[in-house]
């Protein structure tokens, strides 16, 4: 709703009106297609910047020092959290909780 309600009517501005400082340097938008797709790969940069890693895909991620930041960014406080599982018993307490992963094994 952020995106749509507020980032890309300002960027349309910008660069499709004809009092937008993009216009006005000579900016040619072919179909719409250039804002568009800033504004989305943008928006996607960001997220996954704020998300982080999946959990136990890099066991050496450590995160941001700068507690500012990790608010910012929603990082989680221990490092520990995105190692993933520790030990062989929590990987088989994981895998009794999320249950079969193919539809198949519960038959």
């Amino acid at each position: 709703a952020l995106t749509t309600g507020v980032i890309y009517p300002i960027s349309a501005r910008w660069g499709w009106h004809s009092d937008g400082w993009l216009y006005q340097m000579g900016f040619h938008d072919f179909g719409g297609s250039t804002l568009v797709h800033a504004v989305g790969g943008v928006s996607a940069l960001v997220s996954s910047i704020m998300l982080g890693p999946r959990i136990g895909k890099f066991p050496q991620y450590k995160g941001y020092k700068n507690k500012f930041l990790k608010r910012i960014f929603l990082q989680h406080e221990h490092e520990n959290y995105y190692r993933g599982l520790f030990t062989d018993l929590e990987a088989e307490i994981a895998d009794i909780a999320m249950g079969p992963r193919n539809p198949n094994q519960s038959l």
